[in-house]
């Protein structure tokens, strides 16, 4: 029986920093992707000549594509991860119980 409650201590904890990790992947990337786009930006538009600045235009709308899917997709597997591990918080302190008590009376 305590076997479980190890489990669902290393599975909450083990959600938590996914959760870090993936909003630090995210972030990273959304930066990166940023700072990408605005520095094509700059040097393209700088270079001069019609066709280059609406080369720069599209890139922008590319990058802010890119950024609005990342941003989606980190949003959806946050509020999903977010769920999960809220959900083992309410768990697991039903299972520690539930484990002392069948513990106390059956042993």
């Amino acid at each position: 029986m305590l076997i479980i409650v190890i489990v669902v201590v290393v599975v909450v904890v083990v959600v938590v920093v996914v959760v870090v990790v993936v909003v630090v992947v995210v972030v990273v990337v959304v930066v990166v992707v940023a700072v990408v786009v605005v520095v094509v930006v700059v040097v393209v538009v700088r270079g001069g000549g019609g066709g280059e600045v609406v080369v720069a235009v599209k890139v922008v709308g590319v990058g802010i594509i890119i950024v609005l899917i990342v941003e989606v997709a980190a949003a959806l597997v946050e509020v999903v991860v977010v769920a999960v591990a809220t959900g083992l918080l309410f768990v697991a302190p039903v299972l520690i119980s539930w484990t002392f008590h069948c513990y106390i009376n059956f042993s």
